[in-house]
């Protein structure tokens, strides 16, 4: 990764501290020379795509470590597929944890959502609810990490350091503000604290959603967001799938999963998410949703039309069907 985003202090000091050497890349798409056989590999889920697609992951490779996004499982069960003998981890961090304070190692057989694993050594994550109180087994909670890799916090943002490096249950931690829940001892990530919206009065985290994405068979990356300058708040999915998927059909399938007020708005299918330098995603320039006032192939009677059009009006130009629940 670049040398301005915090992997690469794990990229370079990892190899050199323990009697291993650097491969210095200027594209991380760059196909490896012959005489470089990497056997560490660090980067994030979408470089990793399009390696395992050009098939241009060294054989040399034992580890592959990925992060900074959320991976798949279908990915995962990929990258086995193509190279059986390597490992596959997922680590978790923030800068201000010194880049990973969590890692997973990864099953060849992976299904559902991937762990973001165990605390490295030293380090420490505890899940606090809004009172600042541990929450159980399997419940979401705000994780605060703890540790020798803690950073002394931000250069002259006292106010902004008092808020974010606090006193926890195991000592001076950071308040990531990042949710995940513990499961069978491995920590699962659940989205964003800020990400945690109000949708017709419930409360909705997005990451929740996102993660129900992932599951449908073929979605290799989602997205799951509110617009901002509406009257009432509806969530915009966004993915990118290696199947021909419908609209419907994703829907059909978050259905299955998920209550009637998580349901997605709108889905919007890309063929690719627009990146920023460091391989993240850019909301900024994601395309702008289309209207779609009634489901594919359904035609509604006039009298419909009329109800929907009326619904539109009320609700701010949100989608509807004549099959969606008057609430």
């Amino acid at each position: 990764t670049s040398i301005c985003f915090d992997p690469s202090i794990f990229e370079i000091f990892a190899p050199l501290s323990t009697g291993g050497a650097i491969v210095l890349k200027e594209n991380a798409l760059r196909p490896f020379e012959a005489e470089e056989q990497p056997s560490l590999l660090v980067t994030v889920p979408s470089v990793l795509a399009e390696l395992c697609r050009a098939d241009a992951v060294p054989a040399s490779v034992r580890v592959l470590t990925v992060g900074g996004e959320a991976v798949t499982a279908d990915l995962v069960r990929e990258v086995y597929r193509r190279h059986p003998d390597l490992t596959v981890q997922n680590h978790y961090g923030p800068t201000e944890a010194t880049t990973f304070a969590t890692v997973a190692d990864l099953p060849r057989d992976l299904v559902g959502l991937p762990p973001i694993g165990r605390p490295v050594r030293g380090a420490s994550v505890v899940l606090l609810d809004d009172r600042g109180v541990e929450v159980a087994e399997a419940e979401t909670g705000e994780s605060h990490i703890g540790g020798p890799g803690l950073a002394l916090g931000y250069i002259n943002r006292p106010a902004l350091n008092s808020s974010a490096f606090i006193e926890g249950p195991t000592g001076r931690a950071y308040r990531t503000g990042d949710l995940a829940r513990w499961r069978d001892g491995q920590l699962y990530f659940a989205g964003r604290r800020d990400q945690q919206v109000k949708i017709r009065g419930f409360r909705v985290e997005l990451g929740e959603v996102e993660a129900s994405l992932i599951k449908i068979p073929g979605v290799e990356e989602a997205l799951a967001l509110v617009p901002d300058g509406t009257n009432r708040p509806q969530i915009n999915a966004y993915i990118r799938s290696n199947q021909s998927l419908t609209k419907d059909e994703v829907r059909k399938a978050l259905a299955a999963w998920l209550p009637d007020y998580m349901l997605p708005t709108r889905v919007i299918i890309l063929d690719a998410f627009p990146r920023l330098p460091s391989g993240k995603v850019d909301h900024s320039a994601l395309p702008e949703p289309m209207h779609e006032p009634v489901a594919a192939g359904f035609e509604a009677s006039a009298l419909e039309k009329a109800i929907i059009f009326v619904f539109q009006e009320v609700l701010t130009g949100a989608q509807f069907t004549p099959d969606d629940s008057f609430f």
